[in-house]
């Protein structure tokens, strides 16, 4: 995924489930970060709905994704 105006390295959080993945990278004021991705533990994942949660430290800032892709490793396999 990509986020928008990540000023910090601890700005937003992501969690898969509840479990937090990590965080997104900084980048631009106002512009695009280079792109982060998650590896996704199999223990972490349900059968069933699975959701991903993005979490804001300080609120008050503007910040947005953009290409959030979830992808299968198929080199697992």
């Amino acid at each position: 995924m990509t986020g928008y105006d990540i000023d910090y390295v601890d700005e937003i959080a992501v969690y898969l489930n509840g479990v937090q993945l990590g965080y997104l990278s900084p980048g631009a004021n106002n512009g695009l970060n280079s792109g982060d991705s998650f590896s996704i533990p199999a223990v972490d994942q349900l059968s069933g709905e699975n959701r991903i949660r993005l979490v804001q430290k300080t609120a008050g800032f503007t910040w947005g994704v953009t290409n959030l892709l979830v992808a299968e490793d198929l080199a697992d396999r």
